[in-house]
């Protein structure tokens, strides 16, 4: 059971620890603990572990959560928002990212998780979901410019290689150096079947999946991530037949 809040000032609402069947499962349950739910809190994973069983799959996750107002992070210069979800109160299931550039470092909203089937049919009125579909697996049939087409409805776009590879972070993987199943799973899912989103921690900017099995469809139309026996970050890669899974997330600029 999620532990009891701990109310604090300077704009901190709590830091509560919780247990779910998935790091995602956790941080809802978490949320919910202080009558908030994803889609309105400015909240930080301070820790995360998920638990495995003999097949690989996340039986038990527990997370510790920090949730705070965000009208008090819109003080902070933006380096000290940095791995805060929705840091503005405007931009739900969004975390800042450090983009290097040659002008200076500039910064970025990332998408937390990839577009899930749940996602896209709330911008979608014409879509539904297929029977045998989770509504929170990510959505795989987007086309490049159907890809685009929703972010802009969002007020978004297409990330590009540079930020997802900021989002990875500088190690082989966003978790660390080695590869391990109770953070993510590289390259194709078991038997071919996508699980659902935020399974596993996330990377140290707050951004689930980016270092399992999905590959990433950039503002180039090329796509980042998701191969197996890579050594540091992924270079993005022409898409081709053989690459499967492909999803997406959307970014916002930010001044």
């Amino acid at each position: 059971m999620p532990a009891a809040r701990t109310a604090a000032s300077g704009g901190l609402l709590a830091t509560i620890l919780a247990t779910g069947v998935s790091v995602r499962h956790a941080v809802s349950r978490a949320l919910a603990t202080a009558n908030l739910s994803p889609g309105e809190a400015t909240w930080q994973v301070l820790t995360a572990r998920a638990q495995v069983d003999g097949s690989g799959r996340v039986v038990r996750a527990d997370v510790t959560l920090r949730i705070r107002r965000p009208e008090v992070l819109e003080h902070l210069p933006l380096a000290e928002r940095v791995g805060w979800v929705n840091p503005d109160g405007q931009h739900p299931l969004m975390a800042l990212v450090p983009v290097p550039d040659p002008a200076g470092l500039r910064f970025v909203l990332l998408d937390v998780l990839p577009v899930t089937w749940d996602g896209w049919m709330a911008c979608r009125q014409d879509a539904a979901l297929p029977d045998d579909a989770d509504p929170f697996c990510p959505f795989l049939e987007a086309s490049w410019d159907e890809a685009r087409a929703f972010a802009r409805q969002r007020e978004a776009r297409l990330p590009s290689v540079d930020e997802l590879r900021a989002a990875w972070g500088p190690a082989a993987y966003p978790w660390g150096a080695r590869p391990d199943t109770h953070l993510g799973l590289e390259g194709r899912p078991r038997f071919d079947v996508c699980p659902a989103v935020g399974l596993h921690p996330p990377g140290s900017f707050g951004h689930f999946d980016l270092g399992a099995w999905l590959w990433h469809l950039t503002d180039s139309g090329r796509l980042f991530g998701g191969a197996a026996g890579q050594e540091g970050p992924p270079e993005a890669v022409a898409p081709e037949p053989g690459l499967w899974p492909v999803g997406f997330r959307c970014a916002v600029d930010v001044p």
